[in-house]
């Protein structure tokens, strides 16, 4: 009787040590690790659950990569990439991987004794995570988080070499940290690392790159006037799932606070849409969308919807970029008057563009009636026994019936016998008209101030002043002689 219990205890005991067994065997592993042979490290980081958990290796070139380790029967295996090894501890406390060796990297481990856990310290992890610049193991490599209308939710700046590759809302809800669509479902931050995982149990981790300077907030419910004059200076960008970044331009067309948006991408005009502030509600309303909520915070302009959503624009990194605010007093006004036709050919000359449309006002000799050109020019190109285009992807013969004209089973034109007013241009007049363009457009960025004067007859007169802004201008008389 006395064998039997002192067996059962005997088995107890090893069954509440084992685990104890494991996780010190475990621990031997935890921590950094530098490559004798190279500037490369390895850190192996104790997991959100047993026997489970994450990997982060630097290479001699600062290029990190996320990992997964796992230790079962008293060994540890390590995972990067489609790569698995086993993992030892050598007799000299060496870390033997992969047939490379490592030794600790104790300056590293030092930097990362204080430990912030997402779901215990909720608001201490949001300000590590605001205040640190951090790299990443996603496909780009720095991120910077912002919080925007509520301390636990804000905007997240990701970037590869200084370009901008995505612009993403982050929150925290409930212990859950959600980045963009990434849902983390557990995550902790030190000194030197964030690491979390994920719903789907895989690992994300960012490596503390230094801290941030605060970074200026502008609300457009506190502080107007302030918020206007960033919103209104140069250009901001935005970012599409697909495609190239889209500048757009917030200018007063109609007062101080209505005007326009004008969005550019790939250097084509693709939109304008109307903006409006309405003091009596707060709202500042773009286009068809009502934001109740609207802040710059550092370089970026966050937008609040009424259900939550948020839109964010950023200032681009632009050598050109001059920090000008535009104001009423850029905005040229020209009234569509018989009386006025001089200057409206004025203004009406040159190329213009919409979408992947060119458009070209074309007056006639009165300069009361004219036409607008609207039209597209796609390249083709014929190789060999293949014809390519934009317009019709390929075609390989040509057919004619009648006054049809087909390609290859793909296009069919007509020909047309009524009145056209388009006709081909050669290279160096096209060449010649987009420097009339350009020309014009550089001359609508200089800044002045004119005295326009209308007389009896209708004839208007301007008079250039030698200033550049109404700033400049103290008074101003007119007097007789």
């Amino acid at each position: 009787m006395e064998s039997k219990t002192m067996t059962r205890f005997i088995l107890v005991l090893i069954a509440v040590l084992l685990p104890f067994s494991s996780a010190n065997a475990q621990e031997a592993f935890f921590g950094s690790w530098v490559d004798v042979s190279d500037a490369s490290t390895i850190e192996i980081l104790d997991g959100f659950a047993p026997n489970v958990g994450a990997v982060l290796v630097t290479d001699e070139n600062g290029d990190i990569q996320a990992g997964k380790w796992t230790f079962t029967s008293d060994e540890m295996s390590v995972r990067i990439g489609y790569s698995s090894s086993v993992a030892e501890i050598l007799g000299d406390g060496s870390l033997s991987l992969n047939r490379r060796s490592f030794v600790r990297n104790v300056e590293a481990e030092r930097q990362s004794d204080v430990r912030i856990l997402l779901r215990r310290d909720t608001k201490e992890f949001v300000e590590a995570l605001t205040l640190s610049r951090w790299r990443t193991t996603l496909d780009t490599q720095q991120a910077i988080f912002q919080t925007t209308f509520s301390t636990d939710s804000g905007v997240v700046v990701l970037s590869t070499d200084e370009e901008l590759s995505e612009l993403s809302s982050w929150g925290l809800s409930s212990g859950i940290l959600k980045i963009g669509s990434q849902t983390i479902a557990d995550a902790r931050i030190s000194g030197r690392y964030f690491v979390g995982i994920t719903d789907r149990e895989d690992f994300i981790i960012f490596i503390n790159d230094g801290v941030l300077s605060e970074a200026e907030r502008t609300s457009l419910d506190d502080e107007r006037a302030a918020f206007f004059d960033r919103f209104l200076t140069d250009e901001w960008q935005s970012l599409q799932s697909y495609g190239s970044p889209t500048t757009h331009r917030f200018r007063q067309i109609d007062g101080e606070l209505k005007g326009r948006v004008f969005a550019v991408s790939d250097g084509r005009f693709t939109s304008a849409s109307e903006w409006e502030y309405s003091p009596a509600t707060g709202a500042l309303k773009i286009g068809y969308t009502e934001y109740v909520g609207a802040l710059v915070v550092g370089d970026t302009l966050a937008l609040l919807e009424n259900d939550g959503d948020q839109a964010f624009f950023i200032r681009p990194n632009n050598e050109l970029a001059a920090g000008r605010r535009f104001t009423l007093s850029d905005v040229k006004r020209t009234p569509l008057s018989e009386q006025r036709l001089g200057d409206l050919v004025g203004v009406l000359s040159g190329n213009f563009s919409l979408g992947s449309y060119s458009y070209l006002f074309e007056f006639g000799e009165d300069s009361r009636n004219g036409f607008i050109h609207e039209f597209r020019s796609l390249p083709f190109n014929l190789t060999g026994e293949t014809f390519t285009t934009e317009l019709f992807n390929r075609s390989g013969a040509i057919f004619e019936v009648e006054e049809f004209v087909v390609f290859d089973g793909t296009r069919a034109f007509m020909r047309d016998e009524s009145i056209t007013r388009l006709a081909p241009i050669t290279e160096d007049a096209a060449l010649a008209a987009a420097e009339i363009t350009r020309q014009i457009i550089e001359s609508e960025k200089t800044t002045g101030v004119s005295i326009r004067i209308v007389d009896k007859s209708g004839v208007i007169h301007n008079i250039d002043l030698p200033i550049e802004t109404f700033e400049d201008m103290i008074s101003l008389e007119i007097v007789g002689r």
